[in-house]
């Protein structure tokens, strides 16, 4: 028939702060509820057994022992972007100044309590 791309609007659409945080915050509370599932599996599935017949578990847990510090951010990604959440709910900083004075104070946060983190 023609040779139209069949979605024009996607090579146009430069996408928005705003909707980068959106699918962010998506994303990181998805992985905050996996990453507790499976905490709480495995933490069963320790208490439940009495043998060591589960020790690679153990072990897989025991190596991951610097995850922390990516749980702890992605937490912390997720409550700042939530608090923004209820700041607009609230009806402020709705215009486009104010939305990137909040990404970069979001932003500027999360840089701080990263480079805290690894100095402990």
């Amino acid at each position: 028939m023609f040779n139209r791309p069949i979605s024009p609007h996607l090579t146009i659409y430069t996408p928005q702060v705003s909707s980068l945080l959106s699918i962010w915050h998506r994303i990181t509370g998805i992985l905050i509820t996996g990453i507790l599932i499976t905490s709480l599996l495995v933490l069963q599935l320790i208490l439940l057994t009495y043998s060591f017949k589960y020790s690679i578990l153990i072990s897989v847990v025991l190596i991951l022992e610097y995850s922390w510090i990516v749980i702890l951010l992605v937490f912390i990604y997720h409550l700042l972007n939530g608090l923004k959440h209820i700041i607009w709910d609230l009806g402020f900083f709705l215009n486009k100044n104010s939305l990137n004075l909040l990404f970069i104070i979001i932003s500027g946060l999360l840089s701080l309590i990263f480079l805290l983190v690894i100095k402990i």
